[in-house]
């Protein structure tokens, strides 16, 4: 249980990002709030994250203990106009490891995400269906890097509210069966990035930002066999109503700890 929960809180607070060229020498957009640094200490492991920018768009994220098996490293983003379309992956020797690509309709929602492992010629996908009732279904598939097409036991509903996941139910699942969260209202770090708000169902659980309009301020995983876990976090805001730190609270399983750093 620990273990999943942990997972799900590197994935929850540590945040993705795009980038429409490899310059990495353009300097961020002053006019705006964009996140410069942020550091993580989840049960004990410590990461960092520091962020590149051209305008609103991010450039590159370089990551120090990102996970165990790729400790060092960086990302970088691809942007078709203001929808991103690519994420590459690179390790600490500027090798190549994953490509991920992103599938939009013509209302711009997400509607696929395909992740190729370069270093196992395996691929995963995920298609996504917009409901009338508000609600997202995912179906996730795995396959060789040129085509995902075996459909895996474990699908996902998302319910969505004021722009953030506030519900996920798993189906076929053995160990989670759902989770809820709950936000505030100040202004979350990637508020000002472009085309973050897209690839919200994406970031949930690989490596990026979950919430795109409040900052987490509670989870609860309700687990199939055991009871369930809830984590409630406390932040500090700076003058503009960004959060400079977010952590758990002594009744959470943890610790969780953020510190979050602007540009000026």
């Amino acid at each position: 249980m620990k273990k999943a929960i942990q997972i799900l809180f590197v994935s929850l607070l540590v945040l993705t990002f795009a980038s429409c060229s490899s310059d990495d020498n353009n300097q961020p957009d002053s006019s705006v709030v964009l996140l410069k640094k942020m550091d993580s200490e989840v049960l004990g492991n410590h990461a960092t994250y520091n962020f590149d920018y051209i305008g609103r768009k991010l450039t590159k994220v370089n990551f120090e203990n990102h996970t165990p098996s790729m400790q060092t490293g960086y990302d970088k983003y691809f942007y078709t106009g203001d929808l991103i379309t690519e994420i590459k992956t690179y390790n600490g020797s500027n090798q190549n490891i994953f490509n991920t690509l992103f599938t939009y309709n013509a209302n711009n929602q997400l509607v696929q995400v395909v992740k190729l492992n370069l270093l196992n010629s395996t691929g995963t996908k995920t298609v996504f269906t917009y409901n009338g009732n508000g609600t997202v279904d995912a179906l996730n598939y795995t396959g060789s890097l040129e085509a995902q097409t075996a459909l895996t036991l474990v699908s996902e509903k998302f319910f969505i509210e004021n722009n953030n996941i506030v519900k996920i139910e798993f189906t076929g699942s053995t160990t989670q069966t759902a989770m809820d969260f709950e936000y505030d209202t100040a202004n979350n770090p990637m508020r000002n990035v472009i085309g973050m708000d897209k690839i919200k169902l994406h970031t949930y659980d690989s490596d990026g930002r979950f919430g795109v309009s409040g900052n987490l301020k509670k989870a609860i995983t309700h687990f199939a066999s055991v009871e369930s876990s809830q984590v409630d976090f406390e932040l500090v805001y700076n003058d503009k109503n960004y959060p400079v730190s977010s952590y758990s609270t002594e009744t959470s399983p943890g610790p969780y700890h953020y510190n979050f750093e602007y540009y000026k």
